[in-house]
């Protein structure tokens, strides 16, 4: 906590750790939220679905970007990784998706999903998909509403 004057008071090293390896104060619970169309003023819209209970990433995005479909994804710290890989678990079944920095802040990382098996999976999935970020666990992301807000954002790029 903050005292009435001055910065927060300093953690204690083991406190601090847990607290830099919990999530945020405004990460979703786990279970999460459902899927949802954003709308884009003079474009195809966004699929999106927040990250539930995760420490590290706060939300993705799927949209289509000169016909290739993409993925979008929004930490809510800064990584100075030159490259991620995010790995979406459906049950035991994985699939491997490298991002790319998308920022120089490094909270926004982007990729291609042509040829992928991602969007697929997630349309068939059930539940939730459990999420890791360069092989740590990093929570969940319901498929609740998901495939039919796929189907909608992805339209202008793939036969889904």
């Amino acid at each position: 906590y903050a005292p009435a004057s001055g910065p927060r008071l300093p953690l204690p090293a083991d406190l601090a750790k847990m607290v830099a390896n919990s999530p945020p104060e405004t990460a979703i619970a786990l279970g999460g939220t459902p899927w949802e169309i954003v709308p884009v003023q003079g474009g195809s819209p966004l699929a999106h679905v927040a990250a539930a209970g995760s420490p590290n990433i706060e939300a993705f995005s799927f949209f289509c970007q000169a016909g290739r479909p993409m993925m979008a994804m929004l930490l809510n710290k800064a990584s100075r990784s030159p490259a991620l890989t995010v790995t979406w678990n459906f049950a035991g079944s994985l699939v491997n998706i490298p991002v790319s920095r998308g920022n120089r802040e490094g909270t926004f990382w982007q990729a291609s999903l042509a040829g992928s098996p991602l969007i697929a999976q997630i349309m068939r999935g059930k539940g939730s998909a459990m999420l890791r970020l360069n092989g740590q666990l990093e929570g969940e992301a319901s498929l609740s509403n998901a495939a039919p807000t796929l189907r909608t954002a992805m339209r202008p790029c793939l036969r889904l």
